[in-house]
């Protein structure tokens, strides 16, 4: 039956029944043959090797290498110095099969260093095709690195819980999924720029966050709707701590989200002792239902060799770090994302909305970034830096690092800026966000309505008179052309 599906192209079904035939028959010597031929024509390296490795146990090593020979030869990743006579370690062929087993090993154990949870219970992912669900089963007992080979190989897929019996854990997620709306089968979805724009933003502010606290992050993903963020800690710290730190990042980088939704695992500080606590599944998982595959970012390929070199250079947080952090959180003042931080001792006013305001910081980044704004971003800028005293010359700033940067057409825009600043309610639904309570909060005066130039000491409604239009009428206006000009002209050079 086998051999048949094989024959046909049913390759899951076929090494299905191998797999089956190893496990209730495995005197069955053919049954063994059979299946490493199989993976030794499709290229499964890592299923090739586990399967020697039971063969052993279940044959004893002598007969296992007599059926089966000594395993697959040693990767070289194309290096054009391997010839016939020595692998990329400089041993002899006959070595290699060892080599490539003593560095599996070694993957496998940094993986399940990294990626520990509760230690006396994890969790199985289970599937019922037939109705379209999902979900987990609790397995009492310690995770085993051949638990952690079956994950990788596809043959299961486990999920961790995140807080031990004593209220403690040693990693931290944060998790990133496309909002509700957005996922429905059939429901409009935004344009993928848009999305795309939003995501990088995410990413690039919270993974930049972590750098600068010194915080080892692996991002990953999530092989569907999301990405999870990886904060692996070198020995048990109180889960309390972990979500003081990881909330204060979440709080500083993901106000104002348009399209995605983030969340914080562990979810509470303590467990209440009427659950397990939540849980998460492991990364480099088959999601039994999707069929679809988890990978890191940033690991230079998806083979699983390589995903798995990038484990070996992660190096846990320390817990005194993370405790000394927590207690900073509280108190602690929001540090600028780094693309905004050179605009200080021009453009302070800039650098300051860039922190306050999550909308305009956004924007502000992509712009600095060379991003095309879509309208409604544009429009948001506009009608809310426009109104400072430099304003002008803030926008042409900005908008002079876009390839479709138009200064006479932005020299009009600005001339037609009236009345107030756009206001947090109305930026807010332009961005996407107006379908609940605004995040910020003002010292209203009465008949004071909240806008983002709020934030600024130094702003006053009674203020500056609007940023004139492109006509020079004084020193000043010449000035401010002629350093938009240079900018321009910057630009192109570069």
């Amino acid at each position: 039956m086998a051999r048949v599906a094989l024959i046909y192209g049913l390759v899951d079904q076929g090494l299905g029944l191998l797999e089956r035939l190893n496990r209730l028959h495995p005197q069955l010597l053919e049954g063994w043959r059979e299946h490493a031929r199989a993976l030794s024509i499709l290229g499964r390296r890592t299923e090739l090797l586990s399967l020697h490795l039971r063969a052993e146990t279940a044959l004893g090593a002598q007969d296992a290498r007599r059926l089966l020979g000594d395993g697959p030869a040693e990767d070289t990743m194309g290096d054009p110095s391997h010839d016939s006579t020595h692998n990329a370690h400089g041993s002899t062929p006959e070595l290699a099969p060892f080599h490539f087993r003593a560095r599996r090993a070694e993957d496998l154990r940094r993986y399940a260093l990294i990626f520990r949870g509760r230690e006396d219970c994890f969790a199985r992912q289970w599937v019922d095709r037939s109705k379209g669900a999902h979900g987990y089963a609790p397995v009492r007992r310690s995770m085993t690195i051949a638990d952690v080979e079956d994950h990788l190989s596809g043959r299961r897929t486990y999920g961790i819980y995140l807080i031990s019996q004593d209220n403690t854990c040693t990693l931290g997620v944060i998790d990133i999924d496309l909002k509700k709306g957005l996922r429905s089968p059939g429901g409009e979805r935004p344009p993928m720029a848009a999305l795309k724009r939003e995501i990088t933003f995410l990413l690039r502010k919270l993974m930049d966050l972590a750098a600068e606290k010194g915080l080892a992050c692996i991002a990953e993903f999530s092989g569907g709707k999301g990405y999870h963020l990886w904060f692996p800690v070198a020995e048990p710290v109180e889960a309390g701590v972990v979500r003081r730190v990881l909330g204060a990042m979440i709080k500083e980088a993901a106000v104002g989200l348009e399209f995605f939704h983030v969340e914080l695992f562990p979810k509470q500080d303590r467990l209440t002792g009427k659950g397990l606590g939540n849980l998460v599944k492991l990364p480099l998982g088959v999601h039994r239902l999707t069929g679809k595959r988890s990978y890191l970012l940033g690991a230079g390929g998806r083979d699983e060799s390589t995903q798995l070199a990038l484990l070996h250079k992660v190096e846990p947080i320390p817990a005194p770090r993370l405790q000394e952090l927590a207690r900073e959180a509280s108190t602690a003042h929001i540090v600028p994302h780094p693309a905004v931080r050179g605009l200080g001792r021009r453009f302070p006013e800039l650098q300051e909305l860039s922190t306050a305001c999550s909308v305009l910081g956004r924007i502000i980044q992509g712009l600095l970034a060379g991003e095309v704004p879509t309208e409604r971003e544009r429009r948001i800028i506009i009608w809310t830096i426009g109104h400072l005293s430099k304003g002008r010359e803030m926008l042409h700033h900005l908008f002079s690092r876009s390839p479709d940067y138009n200064r006479p057409l932005l020299d009009y825009e600005i001339s037609r800026i009236r009345g107030t600043p756009l206001g947090c309610k109305r930026i807010h639904a332009l961005a996407g966000d107006g379908d609940g309570a605004i995040p910020c909060t003002f010292q209203l005066e009465k008949g004071e309505y909240p806008h983002p130039l709020l934030h600024l000491d130094q702003w006053d409604s009674s203020g500056p008179p609007l940023p004139k239009g492109e006509r020079i009428v004084n020193l000043q206006d010449a000035v401010d052309n002629l350093k938009a000009a240079i900018a321009a002209v910057e630009r192109y050079l570069n």
